[in-house]
């Protein structure tokens, strides 16, 4: 009794103990018996997958739990009884109605659809059935080293239905699923290495543009707005979208602003840097039209070296 505790203490799983009857060697044969059968239904879906898929499955292969916790479910749910009823009919009152697939069969699932759930992809993934959750008769199915509970599935043609490439594909492990049960999201990140030829990809350079003069609310309260003018008329009720001044508006503003010092300042301050703009920009094509010269040149003399 102390081992049998000590056991039950350290799995993370529960546990239940069963203790043969005192003096009775019948329950030790029924026990006996019970193994036998269900040693005998995991080899046959043990051969039963390298068959389909002509190929030899190692022991170690993280298949194996699960084709074990799947030997009892089939043993359960569809090995009929004497009275003509299988053990989960017995427990539930009714047949197994999930669709039947094989153990190792190559399917097609669907996951929840969470908030999380890439919507540029397809509901449907492909992936292995390892087995059938009991309490909500949901699908196990593996893809890599993840395990996910889903309640719909789709079954391919039967040449497609065993795929070889399960040996390497399926890492997922046992005694994680024990710990954390499934997942019904798909949650994987897909990453790539980038490519060497791709670059940051270039932008239009927006050229630097002087400002014009800038006309303020004061401005138009001392020397008044103009009918029909859509930046006075957003100025004196401000309903709407902001829109700017029209050349008229402006022209007549500018116009006003002469007559006293501050404005004339104001004026010779904008047209200054529209001045020196314009002469940098000058600058600039000139430099550039004088290099494309340069290259021209040095792309003929070149071309007539290599006649020569």
């Amino acid at each position: 009794m102390a081992l049998k505790r000590a056991v039950m203490a350290r799995r993370e799983a529960r546990t239940t103990p069963i203790e043969s009857k005192v003096r009775v060697s019948v329950s030790n044969a029924h026990v006996e018996r019970a193994i036998r059968k269900w040693r005998g239904q995991f080899r046959k879906l043990k051969i039963h997958l390298e068959t389909r898929i002509n190929k030899k499955i190692p022991a170690t292969h993280p298949m194996i739990p699960f084709m074990v916790s799947w030997a009892a479910d089939v043993i359960r749910k569809y090995k009929v009884r004497s009275n003509g009823r299988t053990s989960y009919e017995e427990m539930t009152g009714h047949r197994v109605k999930h669709i039947i697939a094989g153990f190792g069969e190559h399917i097609q699932f669907m996951t929840a659809k969470g908030k999380i759930q890439n919507m540029f992809e397809g509901e449907w993934s492909d992936g292995y059935v390892m087995g059938v959750v009991s309490r909500s008769s949901e699908y196990l199915v593996a893809r890599g080293d993840q395990l996910f509970k889903c309640p719909t599935i789709r079954r391919k043609v039967d040449a497609d239905a065993y795929d070889g490439k399960c040996l390497e594909n399926i890492t997922v492990d046992f005694n994680e699923y024990i710990r954390k049960g499934a997942t019904t999201l798909r949650t994987e990140v897909i990453r790539e290495d980038a490519r060497e030829d791709i670059g940051t990809p270039k932008t239009a350079e927006r050229s630097f543009q002087p400002r014009g003069l800038h006309i303020w609310e004061g401005d138009l309260k001392r020397y008044g707005y103009i009918a029909g003018g859509a930046g006075c008329a957003w100025h004196s009720n401000k309903v709407g979208l902001y829109r700017g001044h029209s050349k008229d508006c402006r022209s007549r503003i500018e116009g006003e602003m002469r007559e006293t010092e501050e404005g004339t300042s104001l004026l010779e301050g904008a047209r200054t840097r529209r001045e020196e703009h314009d002469k940098k920009d000058k600058k600039e094509e000139g430099e550039e039209h004088e290099a494309g010269k340069k290259n021209k040149r040095k792309k003929r003399s070149n071309a007539e070296e290599s006649t020569a």
